[in-house]
């Protein structure tokens, strides 16, 4: 397939799409059974040290009303309501590390928190 097109694996998946679902390899994966999960949010599939350590990048923003990271390297940054560059919040705590504390506590969910959350039997 890729000796055909070697473009194959890179751009919009939909724009290779019939070409990609007429490979016998498609096929073989289409039978495959699916994992449960579909889709994964990073704060459960990336170590916590590596998400405080992302924190000290100059286009993280955090709103803590909301309890919400956004990333964007687009010129003027994220402008809604609420947003900071983690790197001017980290100055407010004067060390960097209680604000590192703050964001893992922020992060992580607690027992509490996590005994609680919603779940649904959807693969019984």
């Amino acid at each position: 397939m890729l000796a055909e097109d070697p473009s194959l694996i890179t751009g919009l998946y939909y724009d290779k799409y019939q070409k990609l679902k007429a490979s016998p390899l498609y096929e073989a994966l289409n039978m495959m059974p699916k994992p449960a999960v579909h889709h994964l949010h990073i704060t459960a599939g990336a170590p916590v040290e590596y998400l405080i350590k992302l924190t000290y990048y100059d286009y993280v923003y955090y709103n803590d009303r909301v309890g919400l990271f956004k990333v964007t390297k687009r010129p003027g940054g994220i402008t809604e309501e609420g947003y900071q560059k983690t790197t001017t919040l980290r100055k407010y705590w004067g060390r960097a590390q209680d604000f590192d504390n703050y964001l893992r506590e922020k992060i992580l969910l607690s027992r509490k928190e996590g005994c609680c959350q919603e779940s649904h039997p959807i693969w019984m």
